[in-house]
């Protein structure tokens, strides 16, 4: 309605006979803009991505010689097309340069416009630290200009998916609901579907299946009601996720037959659907089609690459690792993980490391287990944190189990042949366990590492009371078991 009555008045403008010419060249490049944006609009919502840049390709990226309102509406169509393919940077590029003449104008209100743009850009290249910068302004430019819904909606947004990306959990599904709270009296499509994604990402995290397919229900419902085909391939993912937590795996890789995705991500893949196409890898691990697992995740990496998009590389170099390991190609896997870490690591990326599951986690400790010496503290401390992160979620796992087994009366739901969760062994136990494996003594250790031989005592007997051992071979073997070797 807006966009149309906004049309409307320049067309009106546009019939004065005494209107300067330049004026007059001036409107007919907005009325140019009004009908790309109004097309860009209809594209996006099927997902066309060849009309999206037909219409890009049209047009002239906007002049800062016109107001900012008309810059941020001609920047539009490019902004939807530059998103749609992944390509974020010179989106950033465009939207700095509108925020910056915003905030010399001091209209804040487009500044609101052109952070949220810039936010949503900055996550996909996996600047999170810079994100959250960004978010805390506009939470408070939305707060002091009394900004209505929907776009008050946006930080509770990207907070969800902030928190969702660094494992704090119950923060995602908080911030989720509240963005969908704010967006659903609008039917706001671009917030509520991102933050139901989050929602059930966070409540399969957690275990919370029950939760998960209510929430995923509702997606489905509210994307019906707006009959909107560009979300069809996020709920499709999405249940298939949810399959495969549930066990269900020959739904899952029935739907991975037969679905077309896996083709477009191989010749052309859209970014927007790179979460269903990181379901596909995953059914394909849960298949032990491995060989074709990397060569999905080959295709989305190379994508990825081209136009520096970090926050995905993290995803698929994370799942790369997995099934190099899963392969028995160890060493290949340290060689990912090695270029993994220092990516992730300043932003403090933690779920893609757990949704890589228990070959993530071996691998891990096969890196503690190499020398660490030309190894950045950051690194050893980061890989640390992650590890700590693997133990704390098979200990909730442990305990929900449990729960649920004594709900049930199980008559072994308190078994003292229970796994309690494994305390997390530290990069320098890490070592001594793996030098315990090749049969070497205290005193070769000691000189090995380069440490005091009472110093080497402390170590082994930490690892026998976390391991609950009662002898060196005793350690070796329960590592083995517990897949610490």
């Amino acid at each position: 309605m807006y966009l149309r009555q906004l049309q409307e008045g320049v067309e009106v403008l546009l019939q004065r006979e005494t209107l300067p010419e330049a004026e007059r060249d001036q409107l007919r490049q907005r009325v140019m803009i009004l009908d790309a944006w109004k097309l860009a609009k209809k594209a996006l919502s099927a997902g066309d991505m060849v009309q999206l840049n037909t219409i890009a390709g049209h047009l002239h990226p906007p002049e800062l010689n016109d107001e900012t309102l008309w810059q941020q509406f001609g920047l539009a169509p490019f902004a939807i097309t530059w998103r749609m393919a992944g390509n974020f940077p010179p989106m950033i590029s465009a939207i700095q340069k509108l925020r910056q003449r915003a905030r010399l104008e001091q209209d804040h209100s487009q500044e609101v416009h052109m952070l949220w743009g810039l936010i949503a850009a900055q996550i996909a290249l996996g600047q999170l630290q810079e994100a959250s910068t960004c978010c805390q302004e506009l939470q408070q430019l939305i707060t002091s200009l009394h900004i209505p819904a929907p776009l008050v909606a946006y930080p509770s947004l990207f907070q969800a998916q902030l928190a969702y990306a660094r494992n704090q959990l119950e923060v995602a599904q908080r911030a989720a609901l509240e963005a969908i709270q704010k967006a659903a009296p609008f039917q706001y499509m671009d917030i509520l579907m991102g933050a139901y994604e989050v929602l059930v990402h966070a409540s399969i995290a957690r275990g919370e299946l029950s939760k998960a397919l209510q929430v995923l229900n509702e997606m489905e419902g509210v994307n019906q009601a707006a009959d909107i085909p560009l979300f069809q391939p996020w709920i499709e993912g999405l249940r298939s996720s949810l399959w495969l937590a549930q066990g269900n795996l020959a739904s899952a890789a029935d739907w991975a037959e037969h679905t077309p995705y896996r083709q477009e991500a191989l010749t052309g893949s859209v970014y927007s659907r790179e979460g269903t196409y990181l379901t596909l890898v995953h059914v394909d691990l849960a298949q032990q089609k491995y060989q074709q697992a990397l060569q999905l995740l080959a295709a989305l990496l190379e994508s990825a690459e081209q136009v520096s998009r970090v926050g995905s590389m993290v995803s698929v170099l994370a799942l790369q690792v997995a099934a190099l390991q899963v392969l028995g190609s160890t060493q290949e896997a340290l060689l990912v993980l090695a270029r993994l870490l220092p990516l992730a690591e300043p932003e403090g990326y933690l779920r893609p490391f757990l949704d890589a599951g228990e070959p993530m986690q071996q691998v891990l400790q096969a890196w503690f287990c190499q020398e660490q010496e030309a190894v950045a503290p950051r690194l050893s401390t980061y890989a640390q944190t992650i590890f700590k992160a693997f133990a704390s979620e098979q200990r909730q796992s442990e305990m929900e189990t449990s729960a649920s087994l004594i709900s049930s009366g199980h008559p072994h739901a308190l078994s003292p042949s229970t796994e309690p969760g494994l305390e997390p062994l530290t990069p320098r136990e890490q070592e001594v366990l793996c030098l315990l494996a090749e049969g070497a003594t205290n005193q070769e250790i000691a000189e090995r590492l380069v440490i005091s031989l009472t110093t080497v005592k402390k170590h082994v007997s930490s690892l026998f009371l976390k391991l609950a051992a009662e002898n060196r071979t005793h350690a070796v073997a329960r590592a083995r078991e517990l897949a610490l070797l």
